[in-house]
């Protein structure tokens, strides 16, 4: 599940861990660092990585820059499509 750190991702995480038994779900964590805050999103990093580290769940974790080079001011609408080729195959076009 993508999480960027806020409340709703993170609470929706908890909600599915709940559900994931089941639901016969196997979860694991993927954040992107847009980079576009500075420390903070840097800090956002970090918070997602313990808590998919405290809830004993897989996480991936790729940086803007690093994955594409693109600059941190770009607008949301032209970085959803790069988001999406972080997501595994199987469920990229669903």
């Amino acid at each position: 599940m993508a999480v960027s750190g806020g409340a709703d991702s993170v609470c929706l995480l908890h909600v599915l861990l709940e559900l994931a038994p089941s639901w016969e779900l196997r979860l694991s964590v993927l954040h992107l660092n847009h980079r576009l805050r500075g420390e903070e999103s840097d800090e956002d990093e970090q918070f997602v990585r313990e808590m998919a580290e405290r809830l004993d769940l897989p996480v991936t974790v790729q940086a803007w820059e690093h994955q594409w080079g693109g600059p941190p001011g770009l607008p949301s609408s032209k970085r959803a499509p790069q988001r999406t080729e972080l997501l595994p195959p199987r469920i990229r076009n669903c």
